[in-house]
């Protein structure tokens, strides 16, 4: 009987402070206290993860926004695989919930994403405002597909960055 070793692909990284201008439509979110990178997919410097191995992965991705202003307004996160929005949570906060100048909006989705794909975080809110705190990570469900004796993408990371 042959037997496998999978490869584990899961990563956790924390945002650090960013200012959000309601001018510009969509932030890119820096994630860069690794909390931990177990396959070496993520690059805390430009918060790109980039998955040596095609499969399914768990993505999730929160942001802690405090709002420059006590008016109503609405935040976005959105998960962009290769530029392209796949999946988003939006949010309205108003004058009825108490504090409304500070918000969180989370966002899981369960995705396929090809070896080399790129996969970063975007955020726009209604007004001016600070991302304090969040993360971003992510979990490749097990899979025969990327085992160890499976061809892994070299990825070549600094092509990724330039995408963004």
């Amino acid at each position: 009987m042959k037997t496998y070793t999978l490869r584990s692909s899961a990563f956790r990284a924390d945002s650090v402070s960013q200012v959000v201008t309601a001018e510009q439509p969509l932030t890119h979110v820096y994630y860069q206290n690794v909390v931990f990178d177990l396959c070496d997919d993520y690059n805390p410097m430009d918060s790109i993860f980039v998955p040596r191995c095609q499969g399914v992965y768990l993505i999730i991705a929160s942001a802690f926004f405090a709002s420059a202003t006590a008016v109503d307004y609405r935040t976005l996160i959105a998960i962009r695989v290769n530029d392209v929005l796949v999946d988003e949570q939006n949010a309205f906060w108003g004058e009825s919930q108490a504090g409304a100048r500070s918000s969180v909006v989370r966002l899981s989705s369960i995705l396929h994403l090809e070896a080399g794909d790129v996969v970063d975080v975007v955020f726009t809110s209604t007004v001016d405002g600070l991302i304090w705190d969040g993360n971003f990570q992510a979990a490749r469900f097990p899979s025969m597909r990327c085992g160890l004796n499976s061809p892994m993408v070299k990825v070549d990371k600094s092509d990724a960055t330039a995408r963004l």
